[in-house]
């Protein structure tokens, strides 16, 4: 394997001795085209033309993954000749100069990738100064039957089109923006007259910057999809304004909140404040109760000053996925599903919250369980936690729980007393507090 400019080059060996790869004298004068031409086109080439100087790469005819700096407008026809010369291309990634419509891009191509006999990707992304590039992906274009769309935009990009024509077929959605009327499109793409849908993956960035209508359209798309996680993240802060002579809006408390559900049916919505709680009871679909009934872990970080229990879709969420879910039946037959990784870092569980907890959740059967919170435990707390700890669960291998604090010693005691019962069989890592044992 060889380096030449932004190229990775494959050479392989003919395996016939009878009819030997011809030689090139050409190939120190630079006559690429030639030398592999002379070795009918049996070795392999990756190559990133984002370069102009290596562009004549595109005119050879053993490319396998290329990236390309591209317009619609002056590199439409160079594309097409490419496709149609490379029979071995599996992977193509067009760096969009001009942000042209990306459907338009992908249906300008269509044809040919529908009849190429090797390519699995076909991806067109676009540059943002302040994020990361947009990404929009058609997986295994060749098979349209079996084609899928993946898609991360943001401010700015011309995504309409995509959720109009492709809603059915993305998988994986990741959005830090979108328009209302973008948002409104994705919804009436989705409807269940559509056919069903594939979308496993929706992550929602700055939720807190987002439209209220935007909001609903989404978390109508995630009721009615087979969804296997959510991930929403924001940012709470509380607003206070000072009526004076120029009236300023000051935030204060500015802090980070993520949130995955994976394996679930329904949405998490991470709320902006404490304050609004009126809103953040809003972010119930009314009339719709998801009952996620494929949730299996749930992971979520941020500043969380209210017990978490407080809200409606968290209690729901804790108190209903552990003792018995296995026994719980909907009315079309479905199982609801245990929940077996469970991961919460900078909230505030209460007390009396806690005792609700730990009598639902079934450590048994869990594989993780990591909680980091803020608010102090108390020591009964503490030594319930300890007594929960099943020492014959052949499944469970994490179970964390800390809240910064210094361990006293009668917490010292009760947590050897426990351990001292373990079996041969105990395979679970226990972090409490300060306390370790494995």
């Amino acid at each position: 394997e060889s380096i030449q400019a932004n190229a990775i080059i494959r050479f392989r060996s003919k395996q016939d001795p009878e009819n030997p790869v011809k030689g090139d004298p050409d190939y120190n004068s630079g006559d690429l085209f030639k030398f592999f031409e002379q070795r009918e086109w049996i070795d392999d080439i990756e190559c990133d033309c984002s370069e102009a100087v290596i562009t004549q790469l595109l005119l050879l005819h053993n490319l396998t993954r290329v990236i390309v700096w591209f317009s619609l407008k002056h590199d439409r026809v160079k594309i097409r000749e490419m496709l149609k010369v490379n029979k071995k291309l599996k992977e193509l990634t067009l760096h969009d100069t001009e942000r042209d419509d990306p459907s338009q891009i992908f249906e300008t191509y269509k044809a040919l990738l529908a009849n190429h006999p090797m390519i699995e990707l076909f991806e067109v992304r676009q540059h943002h100064i302040d994020t990361a590039d947009s990404t929009f992906a058609w997986k295994n274009p060749k098979e349209p039957t079996k084609m899928r769309v993946a898609i991360t935009c943001y401010a700015g990009d011309r995504v309409q089109s995509m959720l109009q024509k492709y809603a059915p077929l993305i998988d994986s959605l990741t959005i830090e923006h979108l328009k209302a009327s973008d948002a409104a499109v994705l919804e009436k793409s989705t409807r269940p007259k559509k056919g069903p849908l594939s979308l496993r993956w929706l992550g929602i960035h700055n939720v807190h910057l987002m439209e209220t209508a935007v909001l609903d359209d989404l978390k109508k798309v995630i009721l009615r999809s087979d969804i296997d996680q959510v991930m929403v993240t924001g940012s709470t802060f509380k607003a206070v304004i000072h009526l004076d002579d120029a009236t300023t809006l000051i935030r204060s408390g500015d802090a980070g909140a993520r949130g995955i559900a994976a394996k679930g049916g329904g949405a998490v919505s991470k709320k902006r404040d404490d304050v609004a709680e009126e809103k953040a009871n809003a972010q119930v679909v009314e009339g719709e109760q998801p009952d996620m009934i494929r949730l299996q872990g749930f992971t979520m970080t941020g500043a969380w000053t209210q017990s978490i229990l407080l809200y409606p879709w968290m209690e729901r969420l804790l108190l209903s996925t552990g003792h018995g879910a296995t026994a719980t039946y909907l009315e079309d037959g479905r199982r609801k599903q245990i929940l077996t990784k469970l991961t919460l870092t900078g909230s505030t569980i209460l007390e009396e919250d806690w005792k609700r907890i730990l009598k639902s959740l079934d450590l048994f059967q869990m594989t993780r369980i990591h909680i980091r919170q803020k608010n102090r435990l108390s020591v009964e707390t503490l030594k319930s936690m300890i007594d929960a700890i099943p020492m014959n669960s052949p499944s469970l291998r994490q179970y964390l729980v800390d809240d910064s604090q210094v361990i006293s010693a009668e917490i010292s005691r009760a947590f050897e007393a426990k351990m001292k019962t373990k079996s041969e069989k105990f395979h679970t890592t226990v972090i409490l507090q300060s306390l370790h044992m494995s």
